[in-house]
């Protein structure tokens, strides 16, 4: 894994509009689990031009790519969990799902960052021709091993074959951790078929609580709808929701359907930055009480107060016996 250094730093003006004239919107540290930069500080600031809510510093690009490609750092592939992977198989039906309500009917499906695979196989079971694209070996072998066919070519060197086009392009959590995301956004619109359309989803910025290492913007929707726009993509229909994992109506994510138009001039200021400002801490109120009613949260919550009540040893036999019931039924 890259060691994270000063070098390896490097502080950025706005990547929408190029200003250089932000307010801070958050800064923590890091996790120390936090893969590259872990014991840095977080800190992520807004455009007070177009209203870009960015990382900044943030790691330079050549550090970044080799972070993914030695990529173990999140989830070990052989210890997922049962509700890890039925989460994962979950979000795959929400993704086809909304694809299929709302408009698309080709037959080709790329995923450019396509992890363990659990959204193509939701393609795949549907009777798509399923590609993706995965930069960890690792992960790429997972979603391999379901079925799906997955090379680890960078998107920018990827070609389609014959020279058709691709039906369906999936971004689902990934256009965040581009360093040139606009960049990325005019090669996949390069690679859609005429007819073609793109799904991207990624976390709501009053809603998620998105501010990661590895993420290098976080979106509301009207940066989202800007900086598709600038790439040349017209949104057709876009919802926010809750990955499928926790109360839906909390809308932690935005998900947008796409179709490729020509790109349209961004006119700035794209918002007041104060008002974005307020309406993420209004937001993430109520993010909180959402993630708070996460069954998750509450299962956690149940168990620590059991723990709290009959003593950390009796609970421990209590788990271990319950654990053995669960391998060897009567």
């Amino acid at each position: 894994m890259t060691a994270l250094t000063d070098i390896n730093m490097e502080w950025v003006a706005c990547p929408f509009c190029d200003a250089d004239d932000p307010a801070l919107v958050e800064c923590r540290p890091s996790s120390p689990r936090g893969g590259f930069r872990a014991g840095m500080p977080l800190v992520n600031v807004i455009c007070k031009r177009c209203t870009l809510v960015y990382l900044t510093p943030r790691v330079r690009r050549k550090a970044t790519t080799a972070y993914y490609e030695s990529m173990t750092h999140l989830e070990v592939p052989n210890t997922l969990s049962k509700a890890e992977k039925r989460f994962l198989e979950r979000h795959g039906e929400v993704v086809a799902r909304f694809c299929l309500a709302h408009g698309f009917s080709g037959k080709s499906v790329l995923e450019v960052g396509c992890g363990y695979g659990y959204n193509l196989e939701a393609f795949k079971q549907r009777g798509f021709d399923v590609l993706g694209i995965e930069p960890s070996t690792e992960r790429a072998n997972v979603a391999r091993s379901l079925g799906i066919p997955v090379i680890t070519t960078p998107l920018e060197n990827y070609t389609t074959e014959g020279g058709g086009g691709v039906d369906l392009i999936v971004l689902s959590h990934v256009l965040e951790h581009l360093p040139d995301a606009i960049g990325a956004l005019r090669k996949v619109r390069e690679l859609l078929a005429p007819n073609g359309m793109l799904y991207i989803e990624v976390p709501n910025l009053y809603r998620h609580d998105s501010f990661r290492p590895s993420h290098l913007y976080t979106f509301d929707e009207t940066t989202l709808k800007a900086t598709l726009g600038v790439a040349g993509f017209s949104v057709q229909s876009l919802e926010t929701h809750g990955k499928g994992q926790v109360v839906p109506w909390f809308g932690w994510v935005l998900s947008a359907l796409c179709i490729a138009t020509e790109p349209k001039p961004i006119h700035l200021p794209l918002a007041d930055y104060r008002i974005v400002l307020r309406k993420r801490i209004r937001g993430r109120i109520i993010g909180r009480v959402g993630e708070a009613m996460n069954p998750i949260s509450v299962r956690s919550l149940v168990l620590r107060v059991f723990q709290a009540i009959v003593g950390k040893s009796l609970y421990g036999l209590f788990r271990r016996a319950y654990r053995m019931v669960l391998r060897h039924p009567v």
